[in-house]
């Protein structure tokens, strides 16, 4: 009887050391022994910079041309309205970007513009003045590990989503660098008399050299960052991501390639305005000859 009960003994010991070492192959899928969804690591994957910012890291316009010194000749003198009565000027002056005309219709459109470089310069999104660019289709994500407890749920940034932006892109890469750079130096005397009345001694180009120190800065990701979302809005789930102005956290959200094109763009610009350079890449969206 003893012998019986040994014997019994050994085959349940057995049974249990087998079971637990394939517990993965007898289990799968049920109960306690369900295999836990996948965790999935946030990391950054930063593609290799646009060609010429390794070199040229701090993309920056050049100082302002010194006015010469003695009255201009009649025919140089700028015909340039005062800055109260500058709006009407202005949108004429603006007719070849095709800027929305929601926005054109407001009113001390020099000084809005001052405000907008001002919270660009500083990393931040104006979106109240730039109302009218926003995208109207909320932002899309899909959901990176499914099964996952609903506070631990990571997204992707859905890429359908970066199409958003295309009308944006279209506007700005519509015009030529060079033909922008030239309407930036009618309007530069008007734009530094409003960027001056903020009163923290800036100039416009000093805002503008501020908001391009930001494009450059933002990492081109190779892939998809992962989110997540806490509450309403969504968050990177990379630190290093999340940590990023939120005018950088804004361009990622564009999508790399429109970033790469912002990017090439903002060079264009800058050639353009740099002395001494006879030839300017053609801009991004440029008809080729």
């Amino acid at each position: 009887m003893r012998m019986s009960y040994l014997v019994a003994a050994l085959v349940l010991g057995l049974a249990v050391i087998l079971g637990l070492q394939f517990r993965s192959q007898l289990f799968s899928g049920w109960g306690p022994f369900a295999d836990p969804p996948p965790v999935i690591e946030p990391q950054v994957s930063v593609a290799p910079p646009v060609p010429g910012t390794a070199e040229q890291p701090a993309l920056a316009l050049p100082p302002a041309a010194s006015a010469p010194e003695g009255p201009l000749p009649e025919e140089r003198a700028p015909a340039l309205p005062a800055l109260d009565a500058s709006d009407d000027w202005l949108r004429e002056t603006l007719a070849p970007l095709a800027a929305p005309e929601s926005w054109l219709a407001a009113d001390q459109l020099l000084r809005r513009g001052a405000t907008v470089l001002a919270a660009l310069a500083d990393g931040s999104v104006p979106r109240r003045s730039l109302s009218a660019l926003v995208p109207a289709d909320p932002f899309p994500a899909t959901v990176a590990n499914r099964g996952a407890a609903a506070d631990n749920q990571l997204y992707y940034p859905d890429s359908a989503g970066y199409q958003r932006f295309d009308p944006l892109l279209g506007v700005l890469l519509s015009l030529p660098a060079e033909r922008l750079a030239s309407l930036y130096l009618t309007v530069e005397p008007l734009l530094d008399q409003a960027v001056g009345e903020l009163g923290d001694g800036r100039t416009a180009r000093d805002l503008l050299n501020g908001g391009l120190a930001s494009l450059m800065a933002t990492p081109v990701l190779a892939s998809p960052p992962l989110l997540e979302r806490p509450g309403v809005a969504y968050r990177y789930a990379d630190a290093q991501l999340e940590s990023l102005s939120d005018l950088q956290k804004q361009l990622l959200r564009m999508g790399p390639e429109h970033l790469v094109r912002l990017r090439e763009y903002a060079q264009a610009f800058v050639l353009a305005l740099t002395p001494g350079v006879s030839e300017t890449p053609a801009a991004p969206g440029d008809d080729e000859a």
